[in-house]
Parts: C-alpha cells; sequence; structure tokens
C-alpha cells in the first residue's frame, strides 16, 4: 500500500495508488537507448580526443591550400567579366 493513498473514509484511493505506482516504474527505469543528439555528441567528443594538437595547424593549412585557389579563381572570373564590360 501506498503512504498518501487512502482516503478520508479510511478507504484505498485506486487512482491515487496507480498513479504512484507509475511514478515509481518510471523513476526506477533507466534510459536504455540513448538519444540521437546523445550518440552524436558522443561521437564528436570521441572525434576531438582523437585530434593531437599538430593536427589542427594541418587542418587549417590544408583548408587554406583548398580554398584559397578556389576563391582566387572566382575573383579573377569577376575581374575579367568587369574588364570585358569596361572595353567593349
Amino acid at each position: 500500500m501506498v503512504p498518501g493513498s487512502r482516503t478520508a473514509g479510511g478507504r484505498v484511493d485506486p487512482e491515487k495508488e496507480e498513479i504512484q505506482a507509475e511514478l515509481r516504474k518510471h523513476s526506477a527505469k533507466k534510459e536504455e537507448n540513448p538519444s540521437m543528439e546523445e550518440l552524436i555528441a558522443q561521437e564528436k567528443q570521441k572525434e576531438l580526443e582523437k585530434v593531437e594538437k599538430g593536427d589542427v595547424k594541418a587542418m587549417i593549412l590544408s583548408a587554406m591550400i583548398t580554398i584559397f585557389p578556389v576563391c582566387l579563381g572566382v575573383i579573377l572570373l569577376i575581374c575579367l567579366v568587369a574588364y570585358f564590360f569596361m572595353v567593349r
């Protein structure tokens, strides 16, 4: 019997007892399957642990080597289009 489940007349209130049983069941039950956000956070944490201090500089350098030529090509293309509009 659950404390506080008796009514003023001394009878057992089945609704309160059912609610208390549900609360006990849910509070004792641990979440077995982690949510997608928790899984993603765990994966990011694992990746951050794998990255060494020297790797960050190498990653920045490789990003610059990849991005700068593309940006330079786009800027040159814009300049060429502007040049042909000015000259002709």
